[in-house]
């Protein structure tokens, strides 16, 4: 099974706790990391430095794919064997990145279809939103920390999507996680409702 790195500041106890408990239901507790978040007065930057951060430290351990996530994910499947499957699953794609977590609200503005190399993986090429978890290949990670290292001033959520059209990044359906209701670290969001799940039948309004 791959390692799963989590971003968790050290003020934030609660979601340590939480987290912990969703990851140990999927991974054995040796391929579990903790990643000490960046606080910033401007939590873009705190975000992305500590998304740098766990890239850097799955790449310096020699992974050739690697799990990132937040620590206010909850699971939408309820079966945690399932989830790993799914993951074991999409790795056999070779993907650059798999989503599993999507912001809300994206339906009218990604671009998205189907892909050929797996029935669960639909090829994203724009309009998604949410670092919340995703399976990162070592290629992939290595582009990811020159792109936010040179991009400073755009939320990452936004800037990695400039690499999406030239490079094998999918979302899974189904979604495997959300995120949860609860306090954020962003500067404009004090609270955080739970997140709805990406609507797979949404058809536009004429």
């Amino acid at each position: 099974m791959i390692p799963a790195y989590f971003i968790n500041l050290d003020k934030d106890t609660d979601r340590l706790q939480h987290i912990q408990g969703v990851l140990s239901e999927i991974f054995l507790p040796e391929h579990i990391h903790r990643i000490s978040g960046v606080a910033h007065k401007e939590g873009k930057h705190g975000c992305r430095l500590a998304h740098i951060r766990a890239h850097v430290q799955a790449i310096s351990h020699g992974h050739p794919y690697y799990l990132i996530c937040e620590d206010d994910l909850t699971p939408l499947v309820g079966d945690s064997k399932e989830i790993s499957q799914y993951i074991q699953d999409s790795i056999s794609s070779k993907p650059s990145l798999v989503l599993f977590e999507q912001a809300e609200g994206i339906e009218s503005t990604v671009r998205m279809h189907q892909s050929e190399v797996h029935p669960q993986l639909y090829r994203i090429l724009g309009g998604g939103k949410g670092t919340g978890c995703y399976l990162c290949s070592r290629k992939f990670g290595i582009k990811l920390i020159e792109l936010w290292t040179r991009v400073t001033k755009r939320h990452i959520d936004y800037s990695w999507q400039q690499l999406w059209e030239t490079n094998d990044v999918y979302f899974h359906r189904p979604q495997l996680f959300i995120q949860r209701a609860g306090y954020s670290n962003q500067n404009d969001v004090d609270w955080r409702a739970s997140q709805r799940p990406f609507d797979w039948e949404y058809t536009p309004s004429k």
